[in-house]
């Protein structure tokens, strides 16, 4: 399915379960719900094209951190039609946190990274070699992310709040920090790209014929070719 039509697909789904929420009918979250669904086909490549690529003793706790990545970007659609920012913030949270427990997995000799704690993972993080500056950048993003994300889930006070105005008024107003939302899900786009397919590796020429048509049908000219020539040669 191209761009265009998942843009129709999910705008339909709004209006027919989410009529008062008209903001998500503006263009102005095309771009955001684009990048969604692009990381979304990205888990699914991922997890198709995985193998033979890995070792078995990672295949299964990376299948199921993908596939959380994954369902995590889903439950982002329905958050982003409802305009629940607080949910989003969660769900960014275990984004952030799942895509560095899947680096360390691919480039560590360590196995059920799902028990270790946040501040154990950062320093494991430290300790792989041989980072390239862009992984380093996208690594201390995601670190960035995760550590303000809880805070901001920790700190928020509904204290006194009316509850049907509040519910009311996430449907009716816009969202706050559009701007910041749409960079963290880019931030994502690219992490996939360098962190993940560069670490496997997985080069654009040894993707199967499907995976390299879906990509071909949903990306645009210019981001095709972006992602052919820099993330995955």
């Amino acid at each position: 399915m191209n761009k265009k039509e998942t843009l129709k697909n999910f705008k339909k789904f709004c209006s027919e379960y989410v009529p008062k929420n008209h903001s998500i009918n503006e263009n102005k979250y095309d771009a955001m719900i684009s990048i969604i669904h692009e990381n979304i086909l990205l888990c699914n490549i991922l997890m198709d094209e995985v193998q033979d690529r890995i070792s078995n003793q990672t295949t299964e706790e990376y299948l199921g951190n993908i596939n959380i990545i994954k369902s995590t970007h889903i439950r982002s659609l329905i958050a982003l039609s409802t305009n629940d920012q607080v949910y989003l913030r969660i769900l960014d949270r275990t984004i952030s946190e799942l895509f560095l427990r899947t680096y360390l997995l691919l480039n560590s000799n360590n196995n059920n990274l799902s028990k270790k704690n946040f501040r154990t993972l950062k320093d494991m993080i430290k300790d792989v070699p041989n980072k390239s500056s862009a992984t380093n950048c996208f690594i201390g993003k995601l670190e960035s992310y995760f550590s303000r994300y809880s805070e901001t889930i920790h700190n928020k006070n509904l204290k006194g709040v009316d509850e049907i105005k509040f519910l009311s008024s996430q449907f009716l107003n816009p969202m706050d920090d559009y701007n910041k939302q749409l960079n963290f899900y880019n931030a994502i786009n690219e992490s996939i790209y360098i962190l993940i397919f560069q670490s496997i590796p997985l080069p654009y020429s040894r993707l199967g014929s499907s995976s390299r048509v879906a990509l071909q049908e949903f990306l645009s000219n210019k981001k095709f070719n972006k992602v052919t020539t820099k993330y995955l040669k």
